[in-house]
């Protein structure tokens, strides 16, 4: 198997910073209510309607960059994953942090953090663009003629 060592190490630090800044509590109070959506676009379509500089859609924005890095690094590591897998970790990694938010919150008692099926939809669409990046990045190495040495 193929790896790139430094992809690898920067692969496993952005997992360790996603999960601590996803599942870190945020804004939640004791009498703050258990905040579970699981209609898609309830939170993508206003958060587009309110545009740039709302609160709803820097969150937006938010979402898709953080996956951005997986689309990006997890095929950098590995180079025998293919792009269905690459995608598909995204939908893995983005589930399994929603619903551990809401394990979370059904733990403690009140709304820890809110779980959102948008937030999977727009996770997923980071991943795939940081897989568009990925792949962008190495039809520009075949063009201009730099392969990578092997790892």
């Amino acid at each position: 198997m193929r790896t790139d060592r430094l992809a690898l190490t920067l692969l496993l630090f952005y997992l360790v910073l996603l999960v601590v800044l996803t599942l870190r509590p945020v804004g939640a109070d004791a009498d703050s209510t258990l905040r579970v959506n699981l209609r898609p676009w309830a939170t993508i379509g206003p958060a587009l309607r309110l545009g740039p500089g709302s609160f709803p859609f820097s969150i937006l924005v938010g979402n898709l960059l953080a996956f951005v890095p997986l689309g990006l690094l997890l095929p950098a590591a590995n180079r025998r994953i293919g792009w269905p897998l690459v995608i598909l970790a995204g939908v893995a990694l983005s589930a399994a942090i929603e619903i551990t938010q809401y394990g979370l919150s059904l733990y403690v008692g009140h709304g820890y953090r809110a779980a959102d099926v948008d937030d999977v939809i727009v996770n997923v669409c980071g991943t795939i663009v940081g897989l568009a990046l990925f792949a962008i990045l190495q039809l520009g190495a075949w063009l201009f003629g730099r392969s990578r040495p092997a790892g």
